[in-house]
């Protein structure tokens, strides 16, 4: 009797660890998005939502690292803001390094959270085919109170 109170308090604890560590991974992927969301709205305010083409990942699932491509950025129209095929590059700020900067921080920061993203986490959609994805971007916070307190530190005074 003794052995099944001990088995169920284990299986207690790693069902109550899986529901932490799932917690985390959501919580990571939502910072993570809100921090693509905010790079891309440096350089364009407007973005809504991205295309992610992962082609590459699904040729090559042993090797996840930098097979998240982002595609193009679009309003809320939607009409395309910024395409990899059309360009152009948009101007960003001297202190970002530049758009080939943001773009390679943006593809591998959705490199990493490519496996748990649903959509339930942050409104990774199928898009064209099995290997593209339209993913909605988090409303950012100078939308919901009419300023950025990111952009508010760096302005000058």
């Amino acid at each position: 009797m003794n052995t099944n109170l001990h088995e169920g308090q284990e299986i207690s604890l790693i069902l109550s660890a899986e529901l932490m560590a799932e917690a985390a991974v959501h919580r990571l992927v939502r910072l993570r998005m809100a921090r693509i969301a905010r790079m891309l709205r440096m350089v364009l305010p407007e973005a809504s939502s991205i295309s992610v083409d992962t082609t590459r990942r699904r040729a090559d699932p042993a090797d996840r690292r930098g097979h998240a491509e982002l595609v193009s950025i679009r309003d809320a129209v939607p009409s395309d803001l910024w395409s990899n095929v059309r360009g152009p590059d948009p101007a960003a700020p001297a202190s970002t390094g530049g758009w080939n900067t943001i773009l390679s921080e943006v593809n591998t920061e959705l490199s990493r959270v490519l496996d748990h993203l649903t959509p339930q986490a942050c409104g990774w959609q199928p898009g064209y085919g099995a290997e593209m994805f339209r993913i909605e971007l988090p409303v950012s916070v100078q939308d919901q109170q009419g300023t950025d307190p990111a952009r508010a530190a760096m302005a000058p005074a």
